[in-house]
């Protein structure tokens, strides 16, 4: 229930189930939505969403933070992993989704 309030642009029953079953794996999962994804092109919605669960289905223990930042960002999420494969920072740009869209749109840091 919490997720469907905190992170409603995340809500589908796919992101909300690959969340549960990362919890199950006993990962801390937390989801979070500043309102960035109203209003944009479904595609990007849709493709932001493929890569939160992509990320949560990955995960096997430690802790993931998913933010869907506030509007006027380069950004429109982020994705924060600490794992026993090491930390890494996930940002999905705007136009990640495009088809014009270049590789600079989905940057990952490794810590």
């Amino acid at each position: 229930m919490r997720d469907r309030i905190r992170a409603r642009a995340l809500a589908t029953e796919l992101l909300l189930d690959a969340a549960e079953q990362a919890r199950s794996r006993g990962v801390d999962v937390t989801l979070l939505d500043d309102g960035s994804l109203d209003g944009h092109d479904p595609e990007l919605v849709g493709g932001v969403r493929a890569t939160v669960i992509a990320r949560l289905e990955q995960i096997p223990a430690g802790r993931i933070t998913v933010r869907i930042l506030p509007p006027g960002r380069e950004s429109v999420c982020t994705i924060v992993e600490d794992s026993p494969h090491g930390a890494e920072r996930v940002e999905v740009g705007v136009g990640a989704f495009s088809p014009t869209a270049g590789s600079a749109s989905v940057r990952a840091q490794t810590r």
